[in-house]
């Protein structure tokens, strides 16, 4: 018994049991005059009207399905991997490098051998949950690793990420699944498990930070207070040239980035990771001092090197010789040597950031809109939830100046001026 869903989908019910019934999906017809079957699923219903509902909503999944797209309804988890999402690449899924190969990785070791043999169409989020929540521990050649250590919420949370990307694809560009199964994936809490992240540096521990970024040699103490002042990711920092500074305005423009790849390859990419072509920020003049100094003596240094016309005069080069990109690893290598070398509390560099953002939202007179501006979120939604805990604090400073002002009105006594 058919149904038409619309000219060329049509749905079928057939009984196969008490209370089972099997829905079927077909679109358009084979040259042999056979309908092309594209989908079924058996369900459970007390009667043949309960079927046809059930059917009904079985068949939304099928909807927008075009002829074009109909090469793709019985396409299976490892055909769309490797001859759609791999081919995508980094760029076509407007993904970091970094990311993309994260992603593959995890889709490789993870899902490809439990899922690659299903159609996409077919997979359910139990199976992919099932998958995540029973991973274990895996040793670098992809076997499990012995200790038998479950993984922490948040591996598993980029496992999801990983293979929610791919579905994307599948559902928003590709339009071969109407709904995608990771939207109804909900990871269970970790009882007992605490999160490592290091908390930015204190007022006094970034008093301390700063003396001794100011007593080291030029290359690293320029490095480390560029990064506090315009609270930069490392990927922008390794990415400045000398032509985005403006000594004249005092003023840096970031517009590209440096991104690393598992620690081997790195590339240039332009605009930044929130996908915005640029961020022009200020700085004081001390800064503006600094760069001038490293600038004019790597100028000198690849005049002793040889190098001529190099295709980009980074800052923050260690080389200088123009063959090679800046390593925003090496920026975390430097940094976890001098916290050592200063006895300062070890965080990661990329935290120098969240320090600088902190120590920003602590002064009254800071906006969130500037903090967002100069960390180049794409919303000021983004910097209030990383940094509400230091907006809070403010809300009660606030609620504290308040505290007197019933008294003060009953007391006729004049309030003080708000300017």
């Amino acid at each position: 018994m058919a149904r038409k869903k619309s000219m060329e989908l049509k749905g079928y019910i057939s009984k196969i049991g008490k209370g089972l019934y099997r829905l079927r999906a077909s679109f358009g017809y084979k040259s042999n005059g056979q309908p092309k079957w594209i989908g079924s699923e058996n369900v459970e219903a007390r009667n043949e009207r309960e079927a046809y509902r059930l059917l009904e909503d079985w068949l939304e999944q099928f909807e927008g399905l075009t002829s074009e797209t109909l090469d793709f309804a019985d396409i299976t988890f490892e055909d769309f991997y490797y001859k759609v999402w791999l081919k995508e690449g980094a760029e076509g899924l407007s993904l970091e490098p970094k990311t993309f190969h994260n992603y593959k990785q995890t889709i490789e070791l993870r899902f490809l051998t439990p899922l690659g043999l299903l159609k996409l169409v077919d997979i359910k989020p139990f199976q992919i949950k099932q998958i995540i929540t029973k991973s274990v521990r895996l040793k670098p050649d992809g076997t499990p690793n012995p200790d038998g250590k479950p993984l922490t919420r948040a591996t598993k949370q980029r496992m999801l990420f990983a293979i929610n990307n791919l579905f994307l694809l599948a559902k928003n560009e590709y339009t071969i699944i109407k709904n995608n199964p990771c939207d109804m994936i909900t990871l269970p809490k970790a009882k007992g498990e605490k999160k490592n992240v290091e908390a930015p540096y204190s007022e006094e521990e970034i008093e301390k930070f700063l003396k001794a970024a100011f007593g080291e040699e030029l290359h690293l103490k320029t490095l480390l207070l560029t990064a506090f002042v315009t609270g930069a990711r490392e990927g922008e920092l390794a990415g400045l040239e000398e032509k985005d500074i403006d000594f004249e305005d005092l003023t840096i423009r970031f517009h590209q980035r440096v991104s690393e790849i598992d620690g081997k390859s790195v590339v240039l990419r332009p605009g930044l990771k929130n996908d915005d072509e640029e961020k022009i920020v200020t700085i004081p003049q001390f800064l503006a001092d600094l760069l001038k100094e490293l600038i004019a003596r790597n100028k000198k240094s690849r005049w002793k090197l040889g190098v001529k016309k190099p295709k980009h005069y980074f800052i923050f080069d260690n080389v200088l010789d123009g063959t090679t990109l800046p390593r925003p690893s090496y920026m975390y290598k430097k940094f976890k040597r001098f916290t050592k070398r200063h006895s300062l509390r070890h965080i990661r560099f990329h935290d120098i950031r969240h320090t600088s953002a902190t120590y920003w939202l602590n002064d009254p007179e800071m906006t969130t809109t500037e903090v967002q501006h100069r960390l180049g979120h794409r919303s000021q939604s983004t910097t209030t939830n990383i940094y509400g805990h230091v907006l809070k604090k403010k809300k009660d400073r606030a609620t504290e100046m308040m505290e007197g002002l019933k008294d003060q009105i009953e007391s006729k006594e004049s309030l003080p001026k708000i300017n």
